[in-house]
């Protein structure tokens, strides 16, 4: 028989005292009052910040808002509709685009044929 590769038990750290259960268990005691804290502070930090959550306009609105503010504020309307919707906006907004495309072209066309009549 030779030495074997595992030491021998130490009984020393097998035995536990009775003062020694007692530190374990109020340890563990205090280590689980602080989970509970935690647990109760990290309920109440986030109840706290939903509330701040609902209670504020989402800031994606008044941006928007500040968008249709300044389109309606671009495009040329008439005085008689000034109380359309959105869809109304839109259309006109698209309408317009299309009259200043159109103005474009016909500016482009003026511009070569004015300089071909030049050239010749």
């Amino acid at each position: 028989m030779g030495i074997s590769q595992y030491p021998l038990l130490n009984l020393n750290k097998i035995l536990v005292t009775k003062n020694d259960q007692e530190k374990s268990s109020s340890t563990t005691s205090s280590n689980s009052k602080r989970c509970c804290n935690y647990r109760s502070r990290a309920r109440k930090v986030l109840i706290k910040n939903k509330r701040k959550r609902l209670s504020r306009k989402p800031a994606s609105n008044s941006s928007i808002e500040k968008k249709v503010k300044t389109l309606k504020k671009l495009i040329p309307r008439n005085t008689d509709d000034q109380s359309m919707g959105l869809d109304g906006l839109f259309r006109e907004t698209a309408d317009y685009i299309l009259s200043l495309q159109i103005k474009v072209r016909v500016m482009q066309l003026m511009i070569n044929e004015l300089a071909a009549d030049s050239n010749e």
